[in-house]
């Protein structure tokens, strides 16, 4: 009996199928995505009165809020695509995603964006609205029309406002004061806001030579680490000035304790001229900080 080979379309061959999404799937900045859950999580924690007994609605929250930040990070991708693939470190993965196009990249970060605050409006229609306002705070800080990412102190201030936005995605689960919800929002998101400023003194010798301008390449590097720094030193205080106005939770003012280890640690960058390692043992350091507090503020409020 003569076989018969049927052609068969590379677009509609299961293998390459297969293989499409599994390289849309590494384009996700997976683990980026998962370290900056813990502002909504911190949210949900301050903002819903006995949350362990909500673990359905927390789990379901940090899985909406995974895929909005997952598709705010690509947009940030598809927008420095050209940036980085003349930066050494950066190059492989620019490579990955070019070879998959910016329509399709586009598609990806506007299903998982979205279905992220689908997600999130199954818990909470106000959170939802919290979460609309990050995935458009994304937009403007990577899309060319604004490109508000390459405008310093602007991009700083979309960090703030984003980074709050996203704290009242969890906070607005629960029935908290909106005003505490803020104010405690702000000391999250202006933590976020100083670790980007340290990144991007890290990144300024990249930046410096693709072209791209963020605070670090504008006002330099020293100027920029000493805002990062007084920002370390400054929100502490800030912390236990509304924890002792009752607007936090007594438990916020061991935010204090951070203030020395961060200094101390500041040295390396400030004696070295922020070489690249000693920078990226400073941000070791102020997250492992943070995280000891985090750890602290869950046991407290559970």
């Amino acid at each position: 009996m003569k076989t018969v080979a049927v052609p068969v379309s590379p677009d509609t061959c299961p293998y390459r199928q297969k293989s499409d999404f599994l390289s849309a799937f590494r384009t996700l900045r997976l683990g980026e995505s998962a370290l900056l859950q813990g502002t909504p999580f911190f949210g949900l924690v301050f903002g819903l009165v006995h949350w362990t007994q909500h673990g359905g609605s927390v789990a379901w929250m940090l899985l909406g809020s995974f895929l909005l930040t997952s598709g705010v990070f690509l947009l940030n991708d598809i927008a420095d695509l050209r940036h980085d693939r003349e930066v050494l470190q950066k190059q492989p993965r620019a490579i990955r995603l070019q070879r998959l196009g910016r329509r399709r990249l586009g598609s990806i970060a506007a299903l998982t964006g979205i279905g992220g605050i689908l997600l999130i409006a199954e818990l909470n229609v106000w959170s939802a609205l919290y979460a609309v306002g990050v995935f458009l705070a994304g937009i403007v800080y990577s899309a060319p029309l604004f490109r508000f990412k390459e405008r310093p102190v602007i991009s700083s201030l979309t960090h703030l406002f984003g980074g709050l936005l996203h704290f009242m995605v969890g906070y607005s689960l629960g029935a908290g004061p909106f005003l505490h919800g803020i104010m405690i929002g702000t000391f999250f998101a202006a933590v976020f806001m100083a670790g980007h400023l340290v990144h991007e003194v890290r990144d300024y010798e990249g930046d410096t030579d693709t072209g791209v301008l963020t605070n670090a390449s504008r006002f330099g590097r020293r100027p920029t680490f000493v805002a990062s720094l007084a920002l370390f030193v400054l929100l502490p205080l800030y912390a236990v000035l509304i924890a002792s106005l009752g607007l936090a939770p007594r438990a916020f003012m061991v935010a204090a304790l951070s203030i020395p280890v961060v200094l101390y640690a500041s040295r390396g960058p400030l004696r070295r001229s922020f070489d690249s390692a000693t920078v990226v043992r400073f941000q070791t350091v102020y997250r492992l900080t943070y995280l000891c507090l985090g750890g602290y503020w869950l046991v407290a409020l559970t």
